[in-house]
């Protein structure tokens, strides 16, 4: 029994690390100064109006 559970704690263990170490790569990769921060002037807008929510 004890082997089974150190075995499912170093699989969480590299789960849990994976994840953070492809979160903080992706992370990085992520340049937001060359997105744009305005459209065109003349762009069309639509307006949602929620009336419920629950």
């Amino acid at each position: 029994m004890r082997k089974n559970t150190n075995i499912k704690l170093r699989l969480v263990f590299t789960l849990v690390f994976s994840l953070i170490f492809s979160a903080s790569v992706f992370a990085q990769d992520t340049d937001l100064s060359l997105s744009p921060s305005k459209g065109p002037a003349d762009a069309p807008v639509e307006i949602g109006v929620f009336s419920c929510f629950g």
